[in-house]
Order: C-alpha cells, then sequence, then structure tokens
C-alpha cells in the first residue's frame, strides 16, 4: 500500500500506492459510516427518553457529561416543553455550555430539577451518580 524511498539518514518518503489510496479511502469511509449512524442511535434514544420525561410530566433537566453526546442531547431538546437547567460535568468553559452553567458533582444538590439524562457511558457516572445520593427514579440514561 506504500512504498518507502531513502532519503538522508533521518528521513523516509511515503508514498501511497493507488491501492493504498483506494483502501485508505475504503476505510475513511466506513468509519464516517459507522459514525454517523452511532450518532443517529444516540439521538434516536435521546428522543425516547424525552418523549417518555415529557409524558411523566417533566419540564426540568440536568444532563449529566459536557462532551459531544451532551451536545447531541442539548440539540434535541428544541421545540419540546423541556428546559435544561444545567450540565454537570468537569469542563470549565467561560460561557458554560450552551450558555448554561456547568455544575460540579458537589453543587447538584443546589439544583433544582426534575430530572437527570445521563450522557455519559460507562461505571463511572452511575458510581457518581449513586454517591452524589441522588434518587434513581430521576435519573435517565441513554
Amino acid at each position: 500500500y506504500i512504498k518507502i524511498k531513502t532519503l538522508p539518514e533521518n528521513r523516509i518518503k511515503y508514498i501511497i500506492t493507488p491501492k493504498g489510496f483506494a483502501e485508505k479511502a475504503r476505510l475513511t469511509y466506513g468509519y464516517m459510516h459507522r459514525s454517523i449512524n452511532y450518532f443517529r442511535d444516540v439521538r434516536q434514544k435521546v428522543e425516547n427518553i424525552y418523549a417518555g420525561m415529557v409524558a411523566s410530566g417533566v419540564k426540568e433537566i440536568l444532563i449529566w457529561g459536557d462532551g459531544e453526546v451532551a451536545e447531541l442531547c442539548y440539540i434535541s431538546t428544541r421545540g419540546l416543553p423541556l428546559k435544561i437547567v444545567g450540565v454537570v460535568g468537569d469542563k470549565r468553559i467561560e460561557n458554560g455550555f450552551f450558555g448554561h452553567h456547568i455544575y460540579s458533582i458537589e453543587c447538584v444538590k443546589d439544583v433544582a430539577y426534575d430530572a437527570i439524562l445521563v450522557s455519559l457511558i460507562g461505571d463511572k457516572a452511575v458510581k457518581s451518580l449513586s454517591q452524589a445520593g441522588i434518587n434513581p427514579d430521576r435519573i435517565y440514561y441513554l
């Protein structure tokens, strides 16, 4: 897939062959396809969870996490009768998260909310929610 040409001692020049270029294009397409499908699936899950929240009378939510999935959760609230009252996360962004305050785990007890949407995956999120003493009935997981 590549040809290597020797140059001065400390340099190597890589030339991608046509077959190598085709393979790189195939791999890139596969990565993009998987990424788009992943975010499409996450968005569908978020929309289903929000529908359940609305049906349960939830109005004010906290998003637990401040990464790309949390951004998708934020965008998905548009047009819904849900208000994001803040985000729980580690990032310290000057203007917050899309204008919403980013709370530390310790400050969650001081925030008024109806439900928490956990936008993180893994045991760490579950453990931190448990340690914060949050009522499990108010937690929605992706």
